[in-house]
């Protein structure tokens, strides 16, 4: 699904809301635009639950905000609002839940006013590779069955 995302040409707007996981958050930090309701809560239980952060999610944040950054956000924030989220640059926008479907809408009719070619270039300069991105959930991967050998080894 993220190699679909990635390689999509256009860019892609997605509506979050509710309370959103950290691996399904980490997708839609791939996404071009992310709009959240005001009421939308971003939360990673991965290390109070014994496993690493979010692979994912851990790659964009490294990606928007440089490693020490993100390590304080992902060791020092098991939630975070969309307020929060939208200082941080994790969002582009908040609306209502009830606007939500038409914000994303909306952003969409604005970008179809650039050429498309002008978009697709664009979206290619932004996106980081798939290669890196592969690379890093491979490592994540890992890392989580590391975690998971040894809870069910100390379980035992």
């Amino acid at each position: 699904f993220l190699k679909i995302i990635h390689t999509y040409p256009l860019p892609i707007v997605g509506g979050i809301y509710g309370d959103i996981g950290p691996d399904a958050f980490g997708l839609n930090v791939s996404f071009d635009l992310r709009i959240a309701t005001d009421k939308t809560v971003i939360s990673h239980p991965n290390l109070q639950l014994g496993f690493p952060p979010s692979a994912l999610l851990s790659f964009y944040l490294i990606q928007g905000f440089g490693p020490h950054r993100a390590t304080e956000l992902i060791l020092t924030k098991s939630k975070i609002s969309s307020q929060e989220a939208l200082d941080l640059g994790l969002i582009t926008h908040i609306t209502s839940t009830e606007n939500v479907k038409d914000t994303c809408l909306e952003k969409l009719r604005i970008l179809s006013t650039i050429p498309d070619h002008t978009l697709v270039e664009s979206r290619h300069m932004l996106q980081p590779s798939i290669d890196a991105v592969r690379e890093y959930m491979d490592a994540g991967f890992e890392s989580a069955l590391r975690c998971l050998h040894r809870i069910i080894s100390n379980d035992i």
